[in-house]
């Protein structure tokens, strides 16, 4: 009864909307997975007091094939993260990106997916020769890694195509299966938001020995659906960075001098103390030696008592002279 309510329910929301998922052949599930996979909404960056903040841009991309008109894929940019990577993507989505070293309009309209792997990726963007072998940034013809917080997690990311760390230009792919491989190594900045299924249609398309379609992919359209734009972080001139490279060396250099010197004067003064208290303690030793020797002439001035005549103390020295000669004889035969 219960599964019969729910049924009901969805018919007389699908009457009302005509944007709702059709019920596929793999039943009410399976419809509702379809409809989760196709509108994924844009993901909400937060700050750390729980506000929402500057939303990302969405762009877009309309695909033929063979000159049949395919649908478009809508594709959420990573600004937070990964701004001028975005940036780049998303003028040249717009159209409003220009050359930098012929002045010419750069666009991804009218650009070919030149190379597609099943389960793997499908790659586009070289708006220069059309055929993998070029392409140009916004920034020139090249610009570096900006970094890798995102992975390669799922189908559907939106990566930067490259020829080794540090060679991003405008060709771009997106995995059309998990790629865990390709984490540290290309620039994930961003995700397919809706059209999951062009993506797939596309997939589909036989390609030559090169995993070149043979049926022409074409970008036809690009372009964004907001008009949210990327504020970059001012580039600073090499000629800063070198000073502040040379001005941060120079103070670490001070600072090991400086624990250098502290350590060497806490060693001076160990030293020093070392060798006061040497002194100190032979002075001691000296002054304790000093009244024990005047303790011991005391004594003998105190038990002294009455002078002796020059006879007793002759029968003295020989009573002393006897008995170191018989220790003598007791040490020989012994």
């Amino acid at each position: 009864v219960s599964n019969c309510l729910i049924f009901f329910r969805l018919k007389c929301i699908c009457e009302q909307s005509s944007t709702c998922v059709p019920v596929q052949a793999g039943g009410l599930m399976a419809s509702l997975q379809h409809g989760a996979q196709e509108m994924r909404p844009a993901k909400k960056v937060m700050d750390q007091s729980g506000k929402k903040r500057q939303e990302n841009p969405i762009v877009y991309l309309e695909i033929s094939i063979a000159g049949k008109n395919l649908g478009r894929i809508t594709l959420e940019l990573y600004a937070e993260r990964c701004p001028k990577t975005a940036e780049n993507f998303r003028q040249l989505c717009t159209g409003e990106a220009v050359s930098k070293t012929d002045g010419r309009k750069m666009c991804y309209t009218g650009s070919v997916f030149h190379r597609i792997i099943r389960d793997f990726m499908a790659q586009a963007g070289d708006i220069t020769n059309l055929n993998g072998t070029g392409g140009e940034s916004i920034f020139g013809p090249k610009f570096d890694d900006e970094n890798f917080y995102y992975r390669h997690n799922e189908p559907g990311i939106l990566s930067m195509a490259n020829a080794g760390p540090n060679t991003n230009n405008s060709q771009f792919f997106i995995t059309l299966k998990t790629q865990p491989h390709l984490d540290r190594k290309h620039v994930a900045f961003g995700r397919v938001m809706q059209g999951m299924a062009v993506v797939r249609e596309m997939e589909k398309v036989s390609c030559d020995r090169d995993d070149f379609p043979v049926d022409p992919v074409v970008i036809v359209k690009s372009g964004q659906v907001n008009k949210v734009k990327i504020d970059l972080p001012e580039e600073k001139k090499v000629e800063e960075i070198l000073s502040t490279e040379a001005e941060r060396a120079l103070k670490e250099k001070q600072r090991l001098e400086d624990e250098k010197e502290e350590l060497t004067w806490f060693d001076k003064q160990r030293k020093v103390m070392e060798q006061g208290y040497k002194e100190k303690w032979e002075q001691m030793d000296d002054m304790d030696r000093k009244v024990r020797m005047l303790a011991k002439r005391k004594q003998k001035v105190v038990g002294v008592g009455e002078k002796r005549n020059a006879e007793e103390e002759e029968e003295e020295e020989r009573v002393k002279e006897d008995k170191g000669i018989v220790k003598k004889r007791r040490r020989v035969f012994f």
